[in-house]
C-alpha cells in the first residue's frame, strides 16, 4: 500500500535516527509488541496522563466474560474515524477517503463518517440562492 505522508508527519519521521537496515523498524519498540493491544494500552496511556480518560480499575464487576466490557469514547480506534470525518469535512470524496484508510465499502466509511453541524452547515451554504431569479 503506497500511502502520502503529511508534511508535518513526513518531517518528523525525517528528523529520527537513520539506521542502515532498509528493513529496519521506525518504532522498534512498537514492532517489538506481544500483542495487538500493546499499542492501543500505550495509547490510553497517553490519554490519562493528558486527562483526557480515567484510569481503568482492574476491579471485577462480577458480570463475567459473558459481558461486553466498557469501551471509551476516545481509543487508539478513534483516530481512524478522525481521519474519515476529517477527510470528508474537508471535501476529500468518498472513494479517496476509503483508499486512504482501507475501507472496502462505502458502508464501512458511512459507520466512520462523524460530521459535525458546523460541517454540514458549510455544506448548505455552498449550494446555490435559488430563490433570486
Amino acid at each position: 500500500m503506497v500511502l502520502p505522508l503529511m508534511q508535518p508527519l513526513a518531517d518528523y519521521l525525517a528528523s529520527l535516527p537513520v539506521d542502515d537496515d532498509p528493513d529496519a523498524f521506525i518504532f522498534p519498540r512498537a514492532a517489538n509488541a506481544n500483542h495487538t493491544g500493546t499499542l492501543s494500552n500505550r495509547f490510553r496511556d497517553i490519554l490519562v496522563c493528558a486527562g483526557l480518560v480515567e484510569a481503568r480499575s482492574h476491579k471485577g464487576t462480577g458480570k463475567g466474560r459473558s459481558h461486553a466490557r466498557q469501551t471509551s469514547e476516545i481509543s487508539f480506534h478513534s483516530l481512524r474515524h478522525s481521519a474519515v470525518t476529517l477527510l470528508k469535512a474537508h471535501r476529500v470524496n468518498d472513494a479517496m477517503a476509503r483508499e486512504i484508510v482501507g475501507h472496502e465499502s462505502a458502508a464501512v466509511s458511512r459507520q466512520y463518517t462523524h460530521l459535525s453541524t458546523d460541517d454540514l452547515r458549510m455544506a448548505m451554504q455552498r449550494l446555490p440562492d435559488v430563490t433570486n431569479a
